[in-house]
């Protein structure tokens, strides 16, 4: 995501092989969730047509469930009646390869909770026309829904599942409602079990939270603490774990968003804090009156945002890349004329000397299976060019030569195979004396010496005691200077180290990735470089395993060292979709 550091990037999946399912082409996982996986595919259709869209896919290990499949297909048949500006489309419905699959319009946008983590991470607060805007937008698609009617009934629909993740905004400035695939309607075939809680801990209303009987009301609060969010950056109930956030959910009192954004104007703070009211007879009714109020407060706001300006705020928000990672998907043709390069010949074959044949190096024998082999360096040079008709008497004298050189062997061959087969063997002799080394050549022996005559032995002069030498004096060794504090390069230089490290907990822990899919390490660094102190401090409540992988691969991190007694650092991590 474009505003955060490339060391903090983390893509979650990579580019696959385009494959067909059914009338579509899948080529891209987008995401992975507890019931389906969701791919950005095209769809595929006569004389060259085709249409970015999204394939959501269920599991195959609950395509055998029954319970799961009527969910599934329960979430398709009531978001696909639902035709609204502010409410993503649901195109198709089928099964292909024994799944079961919703199509869906293709957005190129983010979703809130990845615009709130990007300007938190820029240091930028969200212009307030800009969220009232988003918030206003949202409004007008669930009124649609909390209105809907099957002939002329209010079949009284309720998303339960209102949160940042579930509002999209895309570059073009139109703002969707996500998700209702855990909306309850009287129509609904398969009915929520009494008592059963769905949706997001810390955004469902307090009437939610106790496993009461909810209305459209219900909405209103989730979409508040959306709201309140949204312009403050901070979350309304934050605490370490789910039982901490419900316990603040039903007694926290909640600070009006002026108190933690000083130029929030009061109006806008009664919205808010309407919105927000615990009871739900004190909330707004429905959505059009808050709506209603939203518009006022805009009207009289010098500068109102639009859908030019809304779409202007993000793409600068995100950046060009990111604008054009999500906008510009190449064609069915464009995919298709993709090729593997061809790697070039080699340079240095030298002309005058043959190409060396060498086997690949087997792994087992002590070298990378990538590794490429090296041609033999033990080249010879090309033998002069052999006629391609030789003259016939040249063939005359090695023939000649050949045949008498054979019959010699012959003969030599005979006479030694007879002189072994039938010579008489001579007896075998036993040898005690030790040996005598006998020398090549008769050497003369000279005279014998006459006898020393006994002399008196001489003094020595006893050599005076050595001096020893003087020890060379050691040159002085420079001692590298250490750095008053350590600088950004050098901490996103070990960041991106690990950075494969950390790519493959968000790979092995993909399900305990939070919605919001962003993940915040804080950690601290002694002078001698050594990491200690590691904590998740976003989300509060990260699964324990994605959790304990991550600060594990941190753990052993090593920064150079500097002066600074104790650094504290904090690493922003995105697990891209992409």
């Amino acid at each position: 995501m474009s505003g955060v550091p490339s060391s903090g990037v983390i893509p979650l999946t990579r580019p696959a092989a385009p494959r067909r399912f059914g009338q579509y082409l899948l080529f891209r996982k987008l995401a992975e969730g507890g019931m389906a996986e969701l791919y950005l595919a095209k769809q595929i259709g006569a004389e060259g047509f085709e249409r970015d869209v999204v394939i959501k896919c269920m599991l195959d290990h609950l395509s055998k469930n029954q319970d799961f499949i009527s969910m599934f297909l329960d979430e398709a048949r009531l978001a696909a009646r639902l035709h609204h500006p502010n409410i993503v489309q649901i195109t198709d419905l089928g099964v292909a390869d024994d799944r079961y699959f919703i199509c869906m319009e293709y957005l190129a946008g983010e979703d809130l909770d990845s615009l709130i983590g990007c300007s938190r991470h820029k240091g930028e607060a969200i212009p307030i026309p800009v969220a009232a805007r988003i918030i206003l937008s949202a409004l007008e698609g669930l009124e649609f829904a909390h209105g809907y009617q099957e002939q002329g009934q209010s079949v009284g629909l309720v998303h339960r599942d209102v949160s940042p993740s579930n509002i999209f905004v895309t570059y073009q400035g139109t703002v969707k409602v996500l998700d209702f695939g855990i909306a309850k309607a009287s129509s609904r075939m398969t009915q929520t079990q009494p008592g059963l809680l769905k949706g997001k801990w810390g955004y469902m209303s307090p009437e939610q939270a106790r496993g009461e009987s909810i209305d459209a009301r219900s909405d209103l609060f989730s979409l508040g603490i959306t709201f309140h969010e949204l312009l403050t950056g901070r979350r309304v109930f934050e605490r370490d774990h789910e039982i901490g956030v419900l316990l603040a959910l039903m007694a926290q009192p909640i600070p009006p968003p002026s108190t933690l954004r000083p130029d929030i104007p009061p109006a806008l703070d009664r919205i808010v804090m309407k919105a927000l009211e615990r009871q739900a007879d004190d909330r707004y009714a429905s959505a059009s009156a808050m709506r209603a109020d939203l518009e006022d407060f805009l009207r009289s706001t010098p500068s109102v945002s639009g859908i030019s300006h809304l779409a202007q705020y993000m793409q600068g928000l995100f950046g060009p890349v990111e604008v054009a990672n999500k906008t510009k998907i190449p064609s069915l043709t464009e995919l298709a004329a993709i090729r593997v390069p061809t790697p070039p010949p080699p340079q240095d074959e030298r002309i005058g000397y043959e190409k060396t044949l060498v086997r690949p190096t087997d792994p087992g024998e002590g070298s990378s299976p990538a590794a490429p082999a090296r041609p033999s360096t033990d080249r010879q040079p090309l033998p002069a060019p052999v006629p391609a008709t030789p003259p016939r008497q040249s063939m005359a004298v090695p023939v000649a030569i050949g045949a008498l050189v054979a019959v010699v062997l012959l003969a030599l061959g005979g006479g030694a195979a007879w002189y072994f087969l039938f010579r008489t063997p001579a007896p075998a002799l036993s040898v005690t004396a030790p040996p005598v080394a006998i020398p090549a050549s008769p050497v003369e022996t000279p005279p014998p010496a006459p006898p020393a005559l006994p002399t008196a032995p001489v003094a020595q002069p006893t050599p005076p005691p050595a001096t020893p030498a003087p020890e060379p004096t050691p040159e002085p060794v420079a001692k590298p200077k250490i750095p008053a504090k350590l600088s950004q390069r050098e901490i996103d230089r070990v960041f991106r180290k690990h950075r494969e490290r950390l790519l493959a907990c968000g790979e092995k822990f993909s399900t305990d990735i939070p919605p919001s899919r962003r993940v915040k390490l804080q950690m601290s660094l002694k002078n001698s470089g050594e990491v200690y102190d590691i904590r998740i401090s976003e989300p509060t409540s990260l699964a324990p395993e994605l959790a304990k992988c991550l600060i594990a691969r941190m753990e052993a991190a090593r920064f150079p060292p500097s002066q600074t007694p104790v650094l504290r650092l904090e690493l922003p991590l995105v697990f891209s979709e992409r």
